[in-house]
Parts: C-alpha cells; sequence; structure tokens
C-alpha cells in the first residue's frame, strides 16, 4: 500500500509538470445501479440490487504523451490504472497501471507498440473483432453479447506484448501480436500468445478478420486454443448495423465453439438506441442464447446517461442444467 501512495504522489508531480512535455493526464468515472435477476433449474430465484461502477465504460485514470523525433516519426506511452468508483479500490491490487502499459513508435512503415496491452479479438486496446461486432461493444455486463459469447481469450490484457499495425493500404491494415502472457520463462504457468489479422475501413463500412492461438505450458492436456473471428460493421445514416461470429477450438468451458452475434444502433430521441441478439454453441451442448436492449443519452460533450436490459439463457455441458438471467443497468458516465 506505502508503495501504491508513492507511486500516485509521483505520478500527482509529473501530472503538475507536465504541460511543457506534452503529457495529458485522463480518465472516465462510470457510476450505475444495477437490478440481475437469475434463476437456475431446481433453485429458488436470486435478485440482487446494487450500486455497480464501470457498466458502459469502465472508470479509469491514466497518463499519456507523445513526442515527434523526426518528420513522420512520432514515440508515444500510455499508462492506465482502473478503479471501482463505488469503493475507490484499484483494479488490480498488484499493479498501478493494471489496463494499459505500453510504448509505441508510429512511423510511416507501420506503428510498434510494446508492454501490458489487449489482444486482437478481446475487446481491449489494439482489439480489431469483439468492440466492432455489437453496439454495445464489449460493456454494458450482461448486454455484451461478444464478451458474453465470444472466447475471446479470458478478455484480460496480456504482458509483455508486442503489436505490429502496418500503415493503411486502401483502408486494409495488417494487424499483428505476440505476447509472453504470464510466468518467467522456465516456469509452469508459461503461455505464449500469437495472433494476426486484417481490417478493412473505408467510409461507413468496416470490417476485420483474426486468426489466434494461445501456446499453453508444457504438460497441460489438450491441444493449445485458437479462436477464429470476423466483425463486420455498416453505417447507413438512419441505423448502424453489426454482425459477428468466431469459431474457437479447445477453448476454456466450452471446448469447440461456434458463435454469432447481430446487432443495431440508431440515433432516436437525441440519443443512441442500441439492440443486439446472440447465440453460441459449444461441446455436450453448451449454449447460450442472449438479447439486449439501451439507450444512451449525451448530456455534454463528456458526459452521458444510459440503461440497458438484457436477458440470457445458458444451458450447462452434460447436466443440461438452464441459467436465466434478467440485468437491468442505468447510470451516467463522465470523461475528464
Amino acid at each position: 500500500m506505502k508503495k501504491t501512495l508513492i507511486a500516485v504522489a509521483a505520478l500527482s508531480a509529473m501530472a503538475a509538470s507536465a504541460m511543457a512535455a506534452n503529457v495529458t493526464l485522463y480518465g472516465k468515472i462510470d457510476q450505475g445501479f444495477q437490478v440481475q435477476s437469475k434463476k437456475v433449474d431446481g433453485k429458488d430465484r436470486d435478485t440482487t440490487w446494487k450500486g455497480v461502477s464501470g457498466i458502459s465504460s469502465g472508470s479509469r485514470w491514466g497518463l499519456k504523451g507523445t513526442e515527434q523525433i523526426a518528420d513522420g516519426y512520432t514515440v508515444g506511452f500510455v499508462l492506465e490504472s482502473g478503479f471501482d468508483g463505488m469503493d475507490a479500490k484499484f483494479g488490480d491490487e498488484e499493479r498501478l497501471f493494471n489496463r494499459d502499459a505500453f510504448l509505441t513508435l508510429n512511423t510511416p512503415f507501420g506503428m510498434l507498440t510494446v508492454g501490458r496491452t489487449g489482444k486482437l479479438s478481446d475487446g481491449n486496446t489494439g482489439d480489431i473483432i469483439a468492440g466492432k461486432a455489437s453496439p454495445f461493444g464489449t460493456s454494458y455486463k450482461l448486454a455484451s453479447s461478444t464478451k458474453t459469447t465470444f472466447v475471446g481469450f479470458d478478455t484480460s490484457r496480456t504482458d509483455r506484448a508486442v503489436r505490429y499495425v502496418s500503415p493503411k493500404f486502401a483502408g486494409v491494415q495488417v494487424h499483428a501480436e505476440y505476447a509472453n502472457m504470464n510466468g518467467k520463462a522456465t516456469a509452469s504457468t508459461k503461455q505464449r500468445y500469437g495472433g494476426i489479422g486484417v481490417s478493412y475501413a473505408n467510409g461507413p463500412f468496416y470490417a476485420a478478420m483474426t486468426a489466434e492461438t494461445i501456446r499453453m505450458p508444457a504438460g497441460v492436456a489438450g491441444d493449445d486454443p485458437q479462436a477464429y473471428g470476423l466483425a463486420a460493421n455498416y453505417d447507413f445514416g438512419v441505423a448502424k448495423v453489426f454482425a459477428g461470429y468466431q469459431y474457437a477450438k479447445e477453448s476454456a468451458n466450452w471446448g469447440d465453439l461456434n458463435a454469432g452475434t447481430l446487432g443495431v444502433s440508431a440515433p432516436v430521441a437525441g440519443g443512441m438506441l442500441m439492440a443486439s441478439v446472440a447465440y453460441a454453441k459449444g461441446d455436450d451442448s453448451h449454449s447460450l442464447t442472449s438479447g439486449a436492449i439501451g439507450y444512451k443519452y449525451s448530456l455534454s460533450k463528456r458526459t452521458y446517461l444510459y440503461t440497458d436490459v438484457a436477458y440470457a439463457q445458458e444451458k450447462a455441458a452434460t447436466t443440461k442444467v438452464k441459467t436465466k438471467t434478467t440485468e437491468f443497468n442505468l447510470g451516467i458516465c463522465h470523461s475528464f
């Protein structure tokens, strides 16, 4: 705890003197109220009412900055820490910057990122699949169709990552990433992530595909998990449609998985109306069906209100026990 306080004090001092160094202190705080009702076959319904931080967007603060070192060459960094706005606890007590901690080198030949960051399909920094396949992105808890049905390789960021993103060629970019996820070089917990993807963005149309794998530690039974993802969206002006698909092999909890989602967002009454449906099917008849509808209304450029209702039914593998969950969220998010 003392180390954390010292680090916060040092960063506060650095932020106070950052004006001349092109460093920005930024963040978000999202405070909401959630009602969740869950019914498991053979058991009584369980309903909870609670305040939740980070429903529509994870509460966080961070520092970021850039420096041009030559014509066409820029160095930048991001240090980002998540926190719970309801109890003021850090998102990870062992890491000050549990969300992002990376350095970038942007050149005419592409951008290189090194450090703690996201994977290509997990909805975090560098993602080109999960956040693009649904109007809810990977937020809004149960309403996030890609987070509840896609594997995402556990959706957490990875350490010791190296990611390359090519320049755009007629709207096309190549994405490649490798990471030593955790453990030491000789540790039994060692995992290695590798992924490659292609994205295309041209006006109102976006599409991407990825192929990813995790090399598991020696001695772990089974093949290394793999995932292949597709995402697309098109903005018609009056509405924006979203679609996503994922096929995974040897994934945790699901085994071999097929998952898909469809969604739409449209401007209504000064705000944005969102809706989505999703379905996933894994080994041993393990399945999940979900649907959600939500609304987001901006009070200013930095503050918005939101609400959503989501429903999901999951059938467990082997036992075939069904769990039906209904969730209602209401909150406000402010950026600084």
